[in-house]
């Protein structure tokens, strides 16, 4: 079994499959990592079969394709649908936070395509910071979009894709951490 099961992307966009094998006691397990991933309509969509990467679906152009994966001579499908729709606005969250220093928070950068439609483009995304040394924000592997609050000050936090940018203003106050409350207060289970 694939999943997602029928992703839309657009061109130039990336999803990421998994494959789970069915085992014949009813019990499931990931075989990703294992399975060997093609695609039916490569110049449409194309699948990573590349340790690391594996199952990561590219969009080329508008139009379908059938990703495949093998695991142990058994093949599951999904058909990829690429869009001819296109980015027009990139929406950054949370809106405008204030956090105090050393709060880190992960931002999300979700498009909104030309036919209505929106996807989870923080992984893809490039991230800047106006203000590194108030505000940093992380550019790299599994941590895109992550915010380090270091100093005081104001940042505008950008998320940038294909010539399409969305931002949030982020206040870092100097405000530090006095107490923590634990609730309900003793417990009985």
């Amino acid at each position: 079994v694939i999943s997602p099961p029928v992703p839309s992307i657009g061109p130039g966009l990336k999803v990421k499959l998994f494959a789970e094998a069915i085992l014949s006691d009813g019990s499931s397990m990931d075989v990703t990592a294992q399975s060997t991933w093609t695609s039916a309509q490569s110049s449409i969509a194309g699948v990573s079969d590349a340790l690391g990467s594996k199952g990561l679906v590219t969009g080329i152009a508008p139009g379908d394709a059938v990703v495949t994966a093998t695991f142990q001579g058994i093949s599951g499908t999904t058909p990829v649908h690429v869009s001819s729709a296109t980015l027009t606005s990139i929406q950054v969250t949370p809106f405008n936070p204030t956090l105090p220093i050393g709060y880190v928070t992960s931002f999300q950068a979700v498009g909104i395509y030309s036919d209505m439609t929106t996807q989870d483009l923080t992984a893809q995304a490039t991230w800047t910071s106006s203000a590194q040394g108030v505000a940093p924000v992380s550019d790299g592997g599994g941590t895109k979009g992550r915010v380090s609050p270091i100093a005081a000050g104001t940042a505008t936090i950008a998320a940038s894709l294909q010539g399409v940018t969305g931002t949030a203003n982020v206040t870092v106050t100097a405000a530090t951490l006095q107490t923590i409350t634990v609730t309900p207060a003793s417990p009985s289970i």
